[in-house]
């Protein structure tokens, strides 16, 4: 499998999604194993876990990979978004890892889709999601569900001087 080529000693956690969207298609282990993942048990098997109920919101999300985290005994997490909602699906989860006393690297990916994709939910592309996401980072930075600046800052300063990447900081000169 993809995991054992690479030898990961890791998880894929798929966090569910809102069942009210136009394009919902509950990603569960049996539907992994039809087109177009086409996925096998073997596969599968205890590498990948996806969140069983419906999630209400990103807080929701980031719940459920933070129990993850604490009942698999993770070491760090990548974390893959729309490039749009990065930002605050990371500093959602951050301020989510610290009310739990979880300390470990959150490595932010962008999924690989061009920003003027077209949204099927509302028609609009990432682009136009931007100053949507901006609100809401402040609006639910307000409520105390996302991480502030300096919190996001201090935890990069922190994830720079973990290895691998101390190793990769020092050679930067």
């Amino acid at each position: 499998t993809f995991f054992e080529s690479n030898n990961f000693n890791s998880v894929l956690l798929i966090a569910g999604t809102g069942d009210d969207e136009k394009t919902y298609d509950r990603l569960t282990r049996q539907r992994l194993m039809q087109p177009p993942y086409d996925l096998t048990d073997e596969e599968t098997g205890d590498f990948v876990i996806v969140q069983d109920n419906i999630p209400k919101n990103t807080i929701d999300q980031c719940e459920w990979v933070a129990k993850m985290v604490e009942e698999r005994k993770l070491d760090s997490v990548a974390l893959f978004a729309s490039p749009y909602h990065l930002v605050r699906a990371w500093s959602t989860l951050l301020r989510t890892f610290m009310r739990h006393g979880i300390r470990i690297p959150i490595i932010p990916v962008p999924t690989p889709v061009p920003p003027n994709l077209i949204v099927p939910e509302d028609g609009a592309d990432g682009q136009a999601h931007v100053p949507g996401e901006i609100e809401r980072i402040k609006k639910y930075r307000a409520k105390g569900d996302v991480a502030t600046f300096e919190e996001a800052m201090e935890f990069i300063n922190w994830m720079w001087a973990q290895p691998p990447l101390a190793t990769l900081s020092s050679e930067v000169v």
